[in-house]
């Protein structure tokens, strides 16, 4: 949300983020937060611990002294910690000293050294000069509990040892005349690490200054494979416990799941201080598209949107933030580009192409694309002894030191960004045994600098493309394992063998999303069925005094269905045509039938075809759709001529209210169907035609679009219809004047 993410449209900036991803950078006069309920809550709670004395850091066993933010990925919880680190300086100017540090997914060592990395020399300084004996002895009785930190500190300020106790603060070897002085040569293990943490903000509050650190993504330094839950989350609730003791605020953001890591106690710690992230309501929407404009072009005008297409984006969205903001940039290009305002119909067809995937929702394609390849593998692994370099995901090869890793970045837009990427596939290289390291960007990546990192990875980077990356992926890493397997000597016999359990561990996970598939579909229906059960009885009642209440019956079954007037029931006809998906797999089936009597060898052959074929992971899913979308339509279908029936001339505006509400209902329904997954019908289409090739292919992309525009426009062509068989024609209405 801030102009350095800002693209350059033809004439003029867009006003909004294309990859609504929040940096520290945003700290700049161009930020902007639109006020939701969780954001007015953090600021609340923020202003209050400030307001509390700063000389008595213990607080309350009862009271909050942090501020936790809970939420999904995409609610904006990056965004707010920036928010608050402003709030903080502004609240304070001068007496606040804020802290970004992104958790890494290692331990409390590494999450020092990021701190260290930040803390500027001068406030250090400047802190430790209001102490009359800044010896290490008066500094311990001020709260510096690490020795060597506080020996390093007291030199701080002045003499021939500030600059070797500065780099021994920063993480570097200490020199011989530290190390005389008792300082030791690194920290010995996380608590360690958690101390000078604790220290460090100490020292900087050694003048009356309260220090903000905030920690995003905390749920990484937990999820650490190497360590247990139970090591993870004792750690925690001693670094929660040696903050209290500081003048520190600590502002932690993660998703919800990272509190059931912890022990009971320390949670209850966590929960004083919990403000939930709240999604966009439509009138944070409008706010937003008019603060980012008024930001961009100093006017905080709405337009090319409208208050009706604001709300179209939230309800599209589901209310997260990160979604809105890029679809806001797409739909902004998109009207610009066209010379129109924003409409329905383009906001349906942004969401449907053009939603910017983000890293979390890459790692999650990750994680599904090696369960369904059948690999091993394990989350923010830590490859060697030293615990400051974690990995995305790793594949095991051979030994535990060896594997395959995967790398994630977002987008890499500058020299710096790919520097930076390198050096860490260097820390792997030098952490673990045997690697290969294969890098995967979510996001934007320039040629230069994906030249750039090809030779500081030894692979060229995956850039994340929806239609080609789950194939690009599979056989990359597939290639990998088997290279790694080679260089590590794996013998043959094993290899095959490491093979049929990856083969097995497919099989398995398929019939799983089967299942999860098959329990999707049937909870969609469900719904759907309720909605127009709903419907039904209220369409009864409203015909109540119409008919004799005997007459009240419940619905027709669907081969006694009410008739239809011709046009309406030639508009189901049509969409059921549509969805052939289904009859094609049972011709495909009698067929095999049929072969099995003339010829069994053909007919084993066939059978093999159609095994391969409805095992399918595109396939299966895409007949479970056709399978939904057909039950709504008939369903559909009943529900407007159980509404005919009682309404053959003429209807009121009740009626007509029924009416239109059945078909919204079948609108609104049609909307959540996973449209996507109707894809997988190619491959039956394609097998249908004889073509498996570019014609078949090109058969699919027509018969798509014809699916589609037929059933998005069903409800409004079916009420227009019905209204017009309903109202008799004009010469009639004479006749009986």
């Amino acid at each position: 949300m801030s102009r350095h993410d800002d693209g350059r449209d033809g004439v003029q900036a867009n006003p909004f983020s294309p990859t609504a991803i929040a940096r520290v950078s945003e700290a700049a006069a161009d930020f902007f937060t639109v006020g939701t309920t969780a954001t007015q809550a953090a600021l609340s709670l923020l202003t209050n611990l400030l307001d509390r004395d700063a000389g008595a850091p213990g607080h309350e066993p009862d009271e909050p002294f942090l501020v936790a933010l809970l939420g999904d990925h995409g609610t904006g919880k990056t965004h707010l910690c920036i928010e608050l680190m402003r709030h903080g300086r502004r609240h304070s100017p001068g007496r606040v000293h804020t802290f970004y540090l992104d958790a890494p997914a290692a331990t409390f060592l590494a999450l020092q050294r990021e701190l260290a990395e930040k803390i500027s020399r001068d406030d250090l300084v400047s802190a430790i000069r209001h102490l009359p004996d800044p010896s290490p002895r008066a500094l311990a009785e001020h709260g510096i509990r690490h020795h060597g930190l506080a020996v390093c500190l007291s030199l701080l300020s002045g003499g021939e040892l500030a600059d070797d106790a500065w780099s021994w603060i920063r993480g570097r070897l200490p020199s011989a005349a530290l190390a005389a002085r008792g300082v030791s040569a690194g920290l010995l293990d996380e608590h360690d690490g958690i101390q000078v943490i604790a220290d460090l903000v100490t020292a900087l509050g050694l003048d009356g200054s309260r220090v903000l650190l905030v920690v995003d993504e905390v749920e990484k330094i937990l999820s650490a494979s190497n360590r247990s839950n139970a090591e993870a989350g004792a750690a925690f609730g001693v670094f929660l416990e040696a903050m209290r003791r500081t003048p520190v605020i600590p502002v932690l953001s993660g998703v919800p799941d990272w509190l059931q890591v912890l022990q009971e106690d320390t949670r209850q710690q966590v929960r004083r201080g919990i403000v939930t992230m709240s999604l966009m309501t439509v009138g944070n929407t409008v706010d937003f598209i008019r603060a980012a404009q008024d930001r961009a072009f100093g006017t905080p005008m709405l337009a090319p949107f409208s208050e009706k297409t604001a709300e179209y984006v939230a309800q599209f969205c589901d209310g997260v933030p990160r979604r809105i903001a890029r679809m806001c940039y797409q739909l902004y290009r998109k009207s610009t580009e066209d010379g129109v305002p924003v409409s329905f119909s383009m906001v349906r067809d942004v969401h449907a192409y053009f939603d910017v995937i983000g890293i979390q929702d890459v790692a999650a394609a990750i994680r599904q694309i090696l369960e369904r390849d059948g690999l091993r593998f394990s989350r923010h692994h830590l490859p060697g002894p030293c615990t400051a370099v974690a990995v995305d995901f790793w594949l095991p090869v051979g030994d535990e030191r060896s594997g395959v890793c995967i790398l994630l970045s977002d987008s890499v837009l500058k020299s710096e960004d790919a520097d930076r990427l390198i050096l860490r596939a260097d820390a792997v290289r030098s952490e673990a045994g045997p690697v290969e390291i294969q890098l995967v960007v979510a996001g934007q990546l320039p040629p230069e600098l994906a030249r750039t990192l090809a030779l500081g990875f030894g692979t060229d980077p995956l850039v994340h493309d929806p239609l080609h990356f789950a194939d690009d992926l599979s056989t990359t890493v597939q290639d990998l394992v088997r290279r790694l397997e080679t260089a590590v000597g794996i013998d043959p016999l094993t290899s095959v063998s490491n093979q049929l359990q990856r083969m097995r561990r497919r099989n398995q996970h398929g019939d799983r999303a089967i299942e999860q598939l098959a329990d999707q579909l049937d909870e969609i229906r469900l719904n759907v069925d309720r909605r127009f059960a709903s419907l039904h009885r209220a369409v009864i009642e409203t015909a109540g005094d119409r008919r004799p209440r005997a007459a009240v019956v419940e619905p027709p079954a669907a081969t006694a269905r009410p008739e239809l007037p011709e046009r309406v029931g030639s508009l189901f006809d049509s969409a059921l045509e549509t969805l052939d998906g289904v009859r094609r797999v049972r011709t495909v089936f009698r067929d095999t039938f049929r072969l099995v009597e003339q010829d069994v060898s053909r007919g084993d052959a066939t059978r093999l075809s159609v095994r391969s074929m409805v095992r399918s992971p595109e396939v299966l899913p895409a007949l479970g759709v056709t399978t939904l979308l057909r039950a709504m339509v008939e369903t559909f279908r009943g529900e407007v001529a159980t509404w005919m029936s009682d309404h053959r001339t003429s209807a009121g505006p009740d009626e007509l209210a029924s009416l239109n509400a059945i078909c919204r209902t079948y609108e609104s329904e049609f909307e959540e169907v996973p449209l996507f997954r109707l894809d997988g019908l190619g491959e039956l289409a394609a097998r249908s035609s004889g073509h498996v090739d570019t014609i078949g292919q090109l058969a699919w992309s027509r018969q798509r679009v014809i699916i589609r525009e037929t059933l998005e426009r069903l409800a409004e062509r079916v009420e227009a219809e019905s209204l017009r068989a309903v109202s008799p024609p004009a010469s009639e209405l004479s006749a009986r004047s």
